[in-house]
């Protein structure tokens, strides 16, 4: 992992440490995310699949999973374009930028 990576994914971190709404499913579905973005070469956005990040996460709930997606991009924690096509796969992005 190259330097500009490492400092992206601290800054990503600390904002998840600064986000007290967070819980533990919402913190698992993050890491998931992360170990996605590092298996495409910390590429944004990267591709992701509801079912590995369900497995990656260990949410084994649809309703959970779907509840916490919504509730990191109101977060401002990722950006979430969804494709619609299993074959595709949906877009996101991590997003470190403070918002004010």
């Amino acid at each position: 992992m190259s330097n500009e990576h490492f400092h992206f994914l601290i800054r990503f971190f600390n904002k998840m440490a600064n986000e007290e709404r967070l819980n533990t499913s919402h913190i698992s579905l993050c890491f998931a995310l992360i170990v996605c973005w590092d298996q495409q070469r910390h590429k944004l956005p990267f591709k992701v699949s509801r079912k590995v990040l369900m497995e990656y996460s260990k949410i084994s709930s649809i309703s959970t999973y779907h509840i916490c997606i919504k509730d990191l991009i109101n977060f401002r924690l990722i950006k979430y374009t969804p494709s619609y096509n299993s074959y595709e796969g949906t877009l996101v992005s991590l997003i470190i930028r403070i918002d004010s």
